[in-house]
């Protein structure tokens, strides 16, 4: 039987499960929102007909402070080549989270000339540090005529 100590209790979680070679025993943090600092636990172990009966092991692990969300764009710039009223095109902008927690953002298409040929989608979205968002920016070129014709 496998129990955790008071303490322990408080901040880990345990379960047991079976493999070839015997009984293993999972232990993780709960979902408890713990302060950042240390802390210690025990887990005792008890086999009445085993010797020694009685085994304990020592659980530690240190919470830190959270880090902030940190924007991280893939991209810096794009470039549409193709000819007047050709068809529109995409290109894939990723937006990451670098550092913790959730980052919320906002996207939006600004031309500085040359009228309404810019979009991206989604207009808006959460990030994750471990699910990045995968933005669509479109150039519609129809309603254009030759030039270099810029966006941001």
């Amino acid at each position: 039987m496998i129990r955790p100590a008071p303490l322990v209790a408080l901040f880990l979680a345990y379960s047991m499960g079976a493999y070839s070679q015997g009984i293993i025993a999972t232990v993780a943090e709960t979902d408890f929102t713990l302060q950042a600092g240390s802390y210690t636990g025990t887990i005792r172990i008890t086999a009445p007909s085993a010797t020694p009966q009685v085994s304990t092991v020592t659980v530690t692990f240190t919470v830190t402070a959270a880090q902030a969300p940190q924007l991280k764009v893939d991209k810096q710039s794009l470039s549409f080549p193709f000819p007047s009223k050709g068809s529109p095109r995409v290109q894939p902008v990723t937006v990451s989270n670098a550092g913790g927690g959730t980052l919320s953002f906002s996207a939006a298409a600004q031309t500085k000339t040359g009228g309404d040929w810019l979009s991206v989608s989604p207009g808006s979205g959460q990030v994750l540090p471990s699910a990045p968002v995968l933005l669509k920016v479109t150039a519609n070129p129809t309603s254009l005529g030759p030039a270099l014709i810029q966006g941001r």
